[in-house]
């Protein structure tokens, strides 16, 4: 009866995109297993430096298999359906939050009372003011359009962003006697948090919230 000896070959395959094992389209390697009966042993031997050769191809060619997974995981990812997703360029983190004005004098000084920032003195034309509202946070810039030939002023009728207080009531005080600020509604109370709603000389609502 004759023995089969396992014999593994390497063969390389593509990966096409859809029903595959990989979704990188690249070039892999897979173990194939192959049966192949029992031949004699061959009469040349391996000498060892050709063994040491063929350990250095190996290695070169893992090391360059490495360095192009690495290129593609930077530019590719895998959802968990196994298909192809590119990564945005786009971060996922704020730069500015826009208001629309009217009068940028105007609202620069008044947002600056309210963000309990000093009240710059010098002129600002336009067509943007930016406030920094701290590190790591995005910034709230004026806009008036100054630049824009064709443009139509809409107030924003519902809240463009909410600004924290530790105190929901101090707040609500401050904007309605300081600020004189209109259309603001009642404090709300829920089980974790408090806020109100006003609006800025433009009529752009703006919210008030605490934590509890």
């Amino acid at each position: 009866m004759t023995s089969h000896n396992n014999i593994f070959t390497h063969r390389a395959f593509a990966l096409g995109p859809a029903g595959d094992r990989s979704v990188f389209g690249e070039v892999f390697s897979a173990a194939e297993k192959m049966i192949q009966p029992d031949t004699s042993a061959p009469t040349k031997r391996i000498a060892p430096g050709d063994i040491r050769r063929l350990k250095s191809v190996g290695r070169r060619e893992y090391n360059n298999f490495i360095r192009n997974w690495r290129k593609t995981c930077k530019t590719v990812n895998i959802n968990s359906y196994g298909g192809r997703v590119m990564i945005s360029p786009i971060q996922n983190k704020f730069g500015t939050v826009f208001v629309h004005v009217t009068d940028l004098e105007r609202s620069v000084k008044w947002y600056s009372k309210l963000l309990n920032k000093k009240v710059p003195t010098e002129n600002h034309s336009g067509p943007v003011y930016t406030f920094n509202m701290g590190d790591s946070l995005p910034g709230l810039t004026l806009d008036n359009h100054c630049w824009d030939e064709v443009y139509e002023f809409q107030p924003s009728n519902h809240p463009l962003f909410n600004l924290y207080t530790k105190d929901i009531h101090e707040a609500y005080r401050f904007v309605k006697e300081e600020l004189k600020a209109e259309n603001t509604t009642e404090i709300e109370e829920f089980p974790d948090l408090a806020d109100f709603c006003f609006s800025d000389p433009d009529g752009n609502i703006i919210m008030a919230c605490m934590c509890k």
